[in-house]
């Protein structure tokens, strides 16, 4: 039984002594009890940081800050690196394999970069959660096998979504899950404003950010909050950096 599993034992005691005098009896007061384990088991699903079933890093031990982007490499990927090169910032890629097959000239420039990389399964499938130990080692050893030599193992899972399984598997490989501390949530924002406001107001020293290449206007704003956020006294992890804060 892990430390967080024993957490939830107690909190559900404690939630069973707090709702007792509502429950006019006891049926009711298990079928309250139950509710709330089962909330407790959805949000440790779908909150990587809550590191209920997969323990991940979600902030580095730094007074810089750590860019991190999703889904790549794509259509926006060279924009975004153009950014980075421009202004001297490093950041963490985490690659879909299948993308991958289609852009083996971006991958190449993410290397000479030095930009690190990571994997983040090769579909990125809806249902990465609910698949088989076997199929996600499967998943993650393809991706593996294309990053090649750049890999060093780090990987988050498609969605931030969380399981035994997917657990079981990172183990089995011997990798490293990475999370976030700050998502902008660039996917749904369309807004430059609000995106940048967003990136500004909630950004802390040591924080991993959460972006994607194809964030709806991630590429056309990155310049900008790189260069707010500098101008607040910010400052960024270089790509080596990264490798020590998140592979050290």
């Amino acid at each position: 039984m892990n430390k967080h599993t024993k957490n939830i034992i107690f909190l559900l005691l404690g939630s069973g002594i707090s709702l007792s005098p509502w429950c006019s009896t006891p049926v009711l007061c298990l079928v309250l009890v139950a509710l709330t384990f089962v909330a407790f088991l959805i949000y440790g699903v779908v909150e990587i940081r809550f590191n209920y079933f997969l323990s991940s890093q979600h902030t580095v031990l730094s007074d810089k800050l750590v860019l991190s982007f999703d889904d790549g490499p794509n259509h926006s990927t060279q924009t975004i690196l153009n950014i980075l090169k421009k202004h001297d910032v490093g950041a963490v890629f985490f690659l879909i394999g299948k993308n991958i097959d289609n852009e083996q000239e971006l991958l190449e420039e993410l290397r000479e970069g030095g930009f690190v990389l990571g994997n983040h399964s090769y579909s990125h499938p809806s249902n990465f959660a609910l698949m088989t130990t076997k199929s996600i080692i499967t998943e993650l050893q393809i991706t593996e096998q294309l990053l090649g030599k750049s890999s060093i193992r780090l990987f988050r899972p498609p969605f931030g979504i969380t399981s035994p399984q997917i657990n079981r598997a990172v183990k089995h490989l011997d990798m490293k899950s990475i999370g976030w501390s700050l998502r902008s949530l660039d996917t749904l924002v369309n807004n430059k404003e609000q995106l940048v406001t967003k990136i500004l107001k909630k950004s802390n020293n040591g924080d991993i950010i959460l972006l994607h290449d194809e964030g709806k206007c991630t590429a056309s704003c990155l310049e900008e909050i790189i260069i707010k956020l500098k101008s607040s006294g910010k400052s960024f992890a270089s790509n080596e950096d990264i490798v020590r804060l998140l592979h050290g």
